[in-house]
């Protein structure tokens, strides 16, 4: 449960990432999937001894703002645990290799409260993790999440306003990434200290830091970014462990409520977000 966390905490951070479950979405206004589902272009292959997480993760959603308004259907997450670590459904021209849903579904989400979008107000935070790591997460939609546990360990929740998006029955992008999205300076300074194999970018994240202190890792969490659209990651190398046991020390020093917690990229680029609910992350890293 602490590598997923802290998984859950890095992958926040990287801004092309939509991480493993997606757990809401707004959509792009005045755009519409036309009644289907639509793929998000970022994708996330993981290695772990663990079965449930291994696998490639993929995110799919359906609306349609086509009327001026947020009208989010629905947003779902799969998990297709045949596919080799480092393998996707995109080429780095955004060619898409299926014509339907890959893998298996392992959760979805609902607008629950009628504001037109999904995000983590239409259900509860334990209602998204599963009764082995203490929650409460089953397949009813009612509560607005339905989980699907044992077709898949998700290692991130995350919500995003809307993502580069493809058709599920058409070659290439349906809606491009829109250029304020993207932080233009982080993306340099990423590929200007990257490593670059095979096509790949070879990145580490080297630093961890909560409110004003800084921890660097002895040993850094490598991943690889194919085009920043699709990523790979081994949860069993020691830099995950790592970082969980450190991530734990430096937020049990702060207060409740909110704090800002960031990373640093291959001892170059700095990424930061801010945790709502620390005791909540706090408490599940401390989980035995």
């Amino acid at each position: 449960m602490k590598r997923l966390i802290t998984l859950s905490v890095v992958m926040l951070l990287l801004f092309w990432s939509m991480g493993c479950a997606i757990g809401g979405y707004m959509g792009w206004p005045g755009k519409t999937t036309e009644g289907v589902f639509a793929k998000v272009v970022q994708e996330l292959s993981v290695s772990s001894s663990i079965p449930g997480e291994s696998g490639l993760w993929l995110s799919y959603v359906q609306y349609d703002n086509s009327k001026g308004v947020n009208n989010v259907k629905e947003v779902r997450t799969y998990r297709d645990a045949t596919a080799p670590f480092g393998s996707f459904t995109t080429d780095g021209m955004l060619m898409q290799h299926f014509n339907d849903f890959v893998g298996e579904k392992v959760t979805a989400a609902v607008d629950t409260n009628g504001d037109g979008i999904i995000n983590f107000s239409d259900y509860s935070f334990l209602d998204v993790w599963c009764p082995i790591w203490g929650g409460n997460a089953d397949p009813d939609m009612n509560d607005g999440f339905a989980a699907f546990c044992k077709k898949g360990t998700w290692s991130v929740i995350v919500s995003a306003s809307y993502e580069e998006e493809s058709k599920q029955s058409a070659r290439g992008s349906k809606f491009a990434q829109h250029i304020g999205i993207i932080d233009p300076v982080f993306i340099q300074n990423v590929i200007a200290s990257s490593d670059v194999a095979d096509g790949a970018f070879i990145i580490n994240i080297t630093d961890m830091t909560v409110a004003d202190a800084t921890q660097t890792l002895v040993s850094p969490i490598m991943f690889t970014a194919y085009g920043f659209k699709a990523f790979a990651i081994d949860l069993d190398q020691p830099g995950v462990s790592e970082a969980c046991s450190e991530l734990a020390i430096m937020l049990s020093g702060q207060p409740d409520g909110a704090v800002k917690v960031g990373v640093t990229l291959n001892g170059a680029a700095y990424k930061e977000f801010e945790i709502l609910n620390c005791a909540a992350v706090r408490e599940m890293l401390m989980a035995r």
